[in-house]
Formats: structure tokens, sequence, C-alpha cells
């Protein structure tokens, strides 16, 4: 995709893809690091994604 048919599509109100929706919706936040500072929310570490070869293994099962 073009730079130019993104941008039309990310302000276009026609545009209903959720993905541009909710672009639209981040691209209003006054301080998008706020939306991950929630103090509520403890977070530790990164979650741990599985491993290739278990996804491998578990999709010849």
């Amino acid at each position: 995709m073009q730079i130019h048919d993104f941008y039309s599509k990310l302000t276009s109100a026609t545009e209903e893809s959720r993905l541009f929706q909710a672009l639209r919706s981040l691209s209003q936040v006054d301080n998008p690091k706020s939306i991950t500072e929630d103090p509520d929310v403890v977070t530790t570490e990164w979650a741990a994604w599985p491993s290739l070869q278990a996804n491998t293994a578990n999709l010849a099962a």
C-alpha cells in the first residue's frame, strides 16, 4: 500500500476497517504513553512466546 493510500484510508470517514478505526482512535489520544501506564496493572516482564519448534510439533500432531 502506498503512503498516499494509507493516509486517505486513515482520514476517510467511509473506511470501516477495524485497523483504521483503531488507528484513528489512537491518533486522537493526547498522551499515547498514558495507555500503558495503568497504575493498577503490574507487569514485570514480557510474556514468553512458545518456540517455533513447539508450534510445528503441535501442528504435526
